[in-house]
């Protein structure tokens, strides 16, 4: 994970950004990064799936797939014609409303059997009041929306539990994915009085992040 994406072959995102991909320019200290960041991923992963109390059957480890989003924004009540797509924090409050979107492309990524998808976010504040996930179909983009054009979303929700400042969550959202859409979306929401603010994908390694956990046997390849 890190450096400038993910998946084996540079792909440009669908709001124009940087190329999702690896990139053989990536220096020393980003690989480093790189390595750091892993661990971190799957120990977020893990904890999620011990919170929520999920069995795990004995033998092989599971696998795991992860993507980079490519697009997220925060849009707000207060300031219902402004777009903050490119800023470096998604925030979420109840009252004025702000709320988080953020789209990963899923295509080829389930390949498999999936056991579980989850939503990574790097929060920088906490709040034990959480926030929640909720399925977003309509089409946006992180350079357009606004809290005024800003597409509905599911009434079905996730919900994330307490959040700790300067941590990583994961959120099983499997519930919420259709396996065979090329892509996904997500509203971020809270109920939380002071409000939450998280990483966006313009900080590079602590942006969102979707974490396929595969069977141990899949992965893709025949049995």
């Amino acid at each position: 994970l890190g450096c400038k994406g993910l998946g084996p072959r540079p792909s440009r995102s669908s709001e124009g950004g940087p190329p999702i991909g690896r990139n053989n320019s990536c220096s020393r200290d980003e690989g480093l990064d790189r390595r750091r960041f892993r661990p971190a991923v799957l120990l977020a992963v893990l904890t999620a799936v011990v919170s929520v109390g999920a069995a795990r059957p004995p033998g092989k480890e599971p696998k795991f797939r992860a993507v980079r989003a490519v697009a997220d924004a925060y849009v707000s009540e207060a300031s219902s014609r402004a777009n903050f797509g490119q800023g470096t924090n998604l925030r979420l409050d109840s009252s004025p409303l702000a709320r988080a979107f953020v789209r990963f492309r899923t295509k080829y990524l389930y390949r498999g059997d999936v056991r579980q998808v989850n939503l990574l976010v790097y929060s920088r504040t906490g709040t034990r009041r959480g926030f929640r996930v909720r399925l977003v179909t309509a089409a946006w983009r992180e350079s357009r929306i606004t809290y005024d054009n800003a597409p509905r979303f599911s009434d079905r929700f996730v919900a994330s539990g307490p959040i700790r400042p300067r941590s990583w969550k994961a959120v099983d959202v499997t519930p919420l994915v259709d396996y065979d859409d090329s892509a996904v979306s997500f509203a971020l929401t809270t109920l939380a009085r002071n409000g939450l603010e998280l990483a966006s994908r313009e900080t590079g390694l602590t942006g969102p992040r979707l974490v396929i956990e595969l069977e141990a046997e899949s992965d893709g390849a025949p049995k």
